[in-house]
């Protein structure tokens, strides 16, 4: 193996590792992965900033600062508590309706008891 590959193999296991153990964010592990590329020689310099030019690479970003944001502030679990909430009610309301011996007429047409 030359020296080049043994480079990317050693950068691509640290990488790995800091990534399985987040002693480090991820975001900063990723860029600093760039960045070493980068300084190496390994990744040309117009290649290595391409991707920012992508819509994708600056939507996923926007996406995870949206949802942290999302987290903090609470509104992920008010949502999570409305949707467990509902689908408990719905359950209730499964299990009242099939739990009669002769399910309505209503249950039936509905589709709910599941018969």
């Amino acid at each position: 193996m030359t020296f080049p590959i043994v480079l990317l193999l050693a950068l691509t296991i640290v990488a790995m590792v800091l990534f399985a153990v987040e002693i480090i964010s991820a975001d900063v592990v990723a860029l600093g992965l760039l960045l070493a590329l980068t300084l190496t020689g390994l990744l040309p310099p117009e290649r290595a900033f391409a991707g920012f030019g992508s819509d994708a690479v600056i939507v996923i970003p926007g996406l995870l600062i949206l949802t942290g944001a999302l987290l903090r502030t609470g509104v992920m679990e008010l949502a999570g508590r409305y949707c467990f909430l509902d689908f408990v009610r719905a359950s209730v309301r499964r299990s009242h309706c099939c739990s009669t011996s002769l399910p309505s007429q209503s249950c039936r047409v509905s589709g709910r008891c599941g018969k």
